[in-house]
């Protein structure tokens, strides 16, 4: 076990250098033309603790994915084990299936439907998952180099915009930038029906299950003490109010 921890944290590394040293692209474009990678910190996300370096598509169940189409139709899939290693999200419009390790193992997406499909929002925390960026400095404990969304195969023409969203953290940290709880993707043109692509996205799984949460933004914080401040000075004077 501790030699497969070691080599594949290696194998990242290494992945990682080359990605570096290969690409002149400004930082968020994927080295796949038709691909621009987007983060969005949005709401930080905690957890206390993460299994390890290793996920398959079967260790992912519980996550919800939408799919939006032209016309305005959507559908919802969960995310559920298909067999060792193996899951996916299917419905009678789409179907996003894993297989194996995410970091090397290919995600396929499918449009089942008879319109275009337009986009795709996963909501990794729902099944106790949480995706893995690529990330040169140290990264979040319990977590080695993931693998950014790039795309493996698709129909020409194809383009993707990818946006991870919502920074995940340990309990008591600030997020390091490498792990996110949703992953977004918007096709510009569409993808038409009938048609599929195989893409890349490392994922790691919590260490508890139903472990994440939102951390609420300061400024609700701050509403929140204002609000029971205020309710204490109400019942203060009420009580001080001769009867």
């Amino acid at each position: 076990m501790l030699m497969l921890m070691l080599n594949r944290g290696l194998r990242r590394a290494a992945l990682f250098s080359a990605a570096v040293a290969g690409s002149c692209l400004t930082f968020g474009a994927d080295a796949q033309a038709g691909v621009t990678v987007l983060f969005n910190s949005g709401t930080t996300n905690v957890t206390t603790a993460l299994t390890g370096f290793s996920t398959s598509g079967d260790e992912m169940a519980g996550m919800t994915v939408l799919a939006s189409f032209s016309g305005g139709a959507t559908q919802q899939a969960v995310w559920a084990t298909t067999g060792s290693g193996a899951g996916a999200a299917s419905g009678s419009m789409f179907r996003l299936s894993q297989s194996g390790d995410t970091f090397d193992s290919v995600w396929t997406l499918t449009n089942l439907s008879g319109s275009t499909l337009s986009g795709l929002s996963i909501d990794a925390g729902k099944g106790n998952t949480v995706f893995d960026v690529t990330w040169s400095g140290d990264g979040t404990p319990g977590s080695a180099n993931g693998k950014t969304f790039s795309l493996n195969s698709g129909p020409s023409g194809l383009d993707i915009t990818a946006t991870y969203v919502n920074l995940v953290a340990l309990t008591g940290h600030s997020p390091v930038g490498d792990l996110y709880r949703n992953l977004n993707l918007a096709f510009t043109n569409g993808l038409n029906s009938g048609d599929s692509i195989t893409f890349y996205a490392d994922t790691d799984n919590l260490r508890f299950a139903g472990d994440i949460g939102a951390v609420p933004e300061p400024s609700s914080l701050a509403m929140a003490s204002i609000v029971v401040l205020g309710l204490a000075g109400y019942s203060w004077r009420r009580k001080a109010v001769p009867a």
